[in-house]
């Protein structure tokens, strides 16, 4: 039995549909699949939309596909950067210590753990469980933890200093506990290895963050949503120290052309960013959480989805969910320079690539050329199969079975 165990919401059993699902569930379908029994631990709390799901109580329950999921208990949290939330992570990480106890001795012998980082706590309780019980541990990491708290946009501030040092002996006990890592690219894999030259010992493998997000708008749609404004999208939660869209609507008010900006989510933070800015030719709104299918139906009609990230070395690095669902969805990303995502949309002749420099100005023609058509996905994934779902999951799931034969 291989043992996921995911710190943010899974949202296959979510009574909140606006989100996607995470790697866990996908990479769950994908060894079930092949025969490979599977379980998901992740808390009853979400994160992302800061209620409980089912209730306050621990619960386990399976889904259509026979994964079963055992969501626990934690004390819940408003502030994603409160002494609350550790607290509330350092328990779930402490109730997955001992569920992969019950679950190893009392339903079924545990062969491999796969676990999400970050979250740290449970990373590392489930490298402790793995460590006594001599049972390799696969370590998902997509965010630079704990070195992000070094990081300009943190650095100088008193309680991220606290965070960087409580999490630092969490981070140097679990690279000697892991038995390999998965990672989101090759960019943030050569990031990794170069922070923590550890790591280059233990076998490693990138698996991109795909989801079933397909649709590929057609010509015809494009041309028609392009008429009277270039309309670019937002959807997810903007938040504080990860986007910067300053530099993106300065670029785009030096243009001749007309843009609508659509943001869908949770977008506080935005605000106070976006409000004193005027320019004739932008004209922006604000929207509530749409359901996942649902905002695939905005992206359709939309030419552009706007990534603006944050100026650091993680996010530079990176392939955020985002970029692959616009890829896969048929609607061009739009997104900084000097960036693996720019990197990846000049070899593949996709998207907008703008400068964060305050004098950078795109080409009124290039913009046109590429708001009039949609990418089609399919001839993408021929070029580049990593980006294929199945290829993806299909890859990840074949290294993990290596690991336990």
């Amino acid at each position: 039995m291989i043992l996921i165990v995911q710190g943010g919401e899974p949202t296959s059993l979510s009574v909140d549909k606006t989100m996607r699902p995470m790697r866990s569930v996908y990479l769950s379908e994908m060894l079930q699949r092949r025969n490979i029994k599977c379980g998901v631990i992740a808390p009853m709390f979400s994160h992302q939309s800061k209620f409980f799901r089912f209730g306050k109580k621990n619960l386990e329950i399976s889904d259509k596909n026979g994964i079963d999921y055992y969501l626990l208990k934690t004390p819940g949290y408003k502030g994603d950067h409160s002494i609350k939330r550790v607290f509330d992570h350092l328990i779930f990480g402490l109730k997955v210590f001992s569920k992969l106890i019950k679950i190893h001795f009392f339903v079924a012998k545990i062969d491999l753990v796969f676990s999400g980082y970050p979250h740290i706590e449970s990373s590392f309780f489930s490298g402790l469980f793995c460590k006594i019980f001599r049972i390799p541990i696969v370590l998902d990491i997509k965010d630079d933890w704990p070195q992000m708290f070094n990081y300009k946009q943190y650095k100088s501030i008193f309680k991220y200093k606290i965070l960087y040092f409580y999490y630092l002996p969490f981070w140097f006990l679990i690279k000697k506990i892991i038995h390999s890592w998965v990672t989101i690219s090759p960019e943030f894999q050569k990031l990794l290895i170069r922070k923590n030259p550890t790591l280059s010992n233990k076998k490693s493998f990138v698996a991109y963050l795909t989801s079933h997000a397909f649709l590929g708008g057609s010509e015809k749609t494009a041309r028609k949503s392009f008429k009277n404004r270039i309309s670019l999208i937002f959807a997810g939660t903007y938040s504080k120290n990860v986007y910067d869209i300053m530099p993106l609507l300065e670029t785009l008010s030096k243009s001749k052309l007309k843009y609508e900006l659509n943001f869908y989510g949770k977008y506080e933070f935005l605000l106070p960013q976006i409000e004193n800015f005027k320019s004739k030719n932008i004209k922006w709104s604000t929207h509530n959480w749409l359901p996942y299918d649902q905002l695939q139906e905005k992206y359709s009609v939309a030419s552009f989805m706007m990534i603006p990230i944050e100026d650091r070395d993680d996010f530079n690095c990176s392939f955020p969910n985002k970029f692959i669902d616009a890829i896969l969805s048929g609607i061009h990303p739009i997104i900084p320079d000097g960036t693996a995502m720019a990197n990846f949309c000049r070899r593949a002749d996709i998207g907008l690539i703008y400068s964060r420099s305050e004098t950078s100005k795109l080409d009124d023609y290039e913009i046109k050329r590429i708001a009039s058509k949609k990418i089609n996905p399919r001839d993408l994934m021929k070029n580049f199969p990593e980006l294929s779902h199945l290829e993806n999951y299909d890859r990840l799931s074949s290294f993990l079975i290596r690991i336990i034969k």
